[in-house]
């Protein structure tokens, strides 16, 4: 029980800690009472701080644009999907270009200690928006789970210690030092 906690209180710390870079960078902004978050990207984005998802969210996008350097004038978010049902929308959208007409990547985000069917509702729906906006990659976040060779697996450790190539990149994006400490000996963070 204690060590469940322990586990709980790193993946929060973590949380909290890219969401205070965002801060730091002007990238996010929290309303006073923290019951709202505003995502400075493409245009503002502002929505409800309480969902347990926006923690997630925005510890992601803080990643995204500090550590991986993806333009936050090409990210997106709750864009509506093309194929004409009303109210369905992908979580965030990064785009290959400034005109934010052709869709990158497409990141479906759930809050952290999803079930294996939650998880694997959200890889479809990451496909089926990413397939909708024409995306060339789609990636679910979600701390406790790891998609390789298009076979679940379910993991227990800090969340995104691997991210999807960036625009730029060849090979996939590893864990820092700092955090591939916390774990060593424990597992092999690899490609």
């Amino acid at each position: 029980m204690a060590k469940e906690k322990n586990k709980k209180e790193s993946q929060e710390s973590i949380f909290t800690r890219n969401i205070q870079r965002g801060i730091d960078k002007n990238i996010i902004t929290l309303s006073e009472d923290q019951s709202k978050i505003t995502y400075h990207c493409s245009e503002d984005f502002t929505t409800s701080f309480k969902d347990p998802e926006e923690k997630v969210r925005g510890s992601y996008f803080a990643e995204l644009v500090l550590d991986y350097e993806y333009p936050q004038k090409r990210i997106d978010f709750e864009v509506e999907l093309r194929h004409g049902i009303p109210k369905w929308k992908a979580d965030t959208v990064i785009y290959e270009d400034d005109e934010l007409k052709k869709a990158y990547l497409v990141v479906e985000c759930k809050k952290d200690g999803i079930t294996d069917a939650e998880f694997k509702r959200a890889i479809e729906q990451a496909f089926g928006n990413a397939n909708s906006l024409r995306a060339k990659f789609a990636s679910v976040v979600a701390s406790n789970y790891a998609l390789i060779d298009a076979t679940l697996y379910p993991t227990y450790r800090r969340p995104f210690d691997l991210l999807a190539k960036g625009p730029s990149r060849s090979n996939w994006l590893r864990l820092s030092d700092e955090v591939r400490s916390y774990f060593k000996g424990s597992f092999e963070v690899g490609p």
